[in-house]
């Protein structure tokens, strides 16, 4: 049970709300049963420059500001090309996040692939704690990070460069 265990018990075992005196308050509302609140923060410089097939390296950390604890859940990591007004995000990876205590947060190291094939030009990186929103939270607007990021367009650099001693 999302609250506790108590099924939204007072502490004698009676429905509803109490007031400071242990007294029924039905004209109050309970909200410490639903009180979940995770937010997703970044713990470093987001990189903004990407390189096709390359691996893109975050810093995040998952905060549970609620004041009940939190059911395990996870991190997306998407991306979307922003030259691409049709097209739908990447999801590049997916990583699980353990249930937190009220006021405890999970520092997530994340290492996420990039595709091959990507184009130069803007995109735009999308982290999110709870994507798939099975954690009953009292604020949802929180659980997101966007950033710009870009791939250059290629320079060829050589692999090799040979320097000879000039013949004069």
């Amino acid at each position: 049970v999302a609250d506790g265990g108590t099924g939204g018990l007072g502490v004698d075992g009676d429905a509803g709300p109490k007031d400071a005196g242990g007294a029924q308050n039905p004209g109050s509302v309970d909200i410490g049963a639903r009180a979940m609140d995770l937010a997703l923060n970044a713990q470093a410089a987001l990189q903004d420059l990407l390189a096709p097939g390359t691996q893109l390296y975050l810093s995040l950390a998952v905060l549970n500001l609620g004041t009940e604890p939190s059911a395990p859940t996870e991190v997306q990591v998407r991306l979307r090309n922003l030259d691409d007004v049709s097209g739908e995000p990447v999801d590049l990876a997916i990583y699980p996040v353990s249930a937190l205590a009220r006021d405890e947060r999970a520092l997530l190291e994340l290492v996420v692939d990039l595709p091959e094939d990507l184009e130069p030009g803007g995109f735009e990186l999308e982290a999110m704690v709870d994507a798939f929103l099975l954690v009953d939270e009292s604020d949802e607007t929180n659980n997101q990070l966007t950033w710009t990021a870009t791939v250059p367009a290629v320079v060829v650099v050589p692999s090799k460069l040979t320097i000879a001693p000039s013949l004069l």
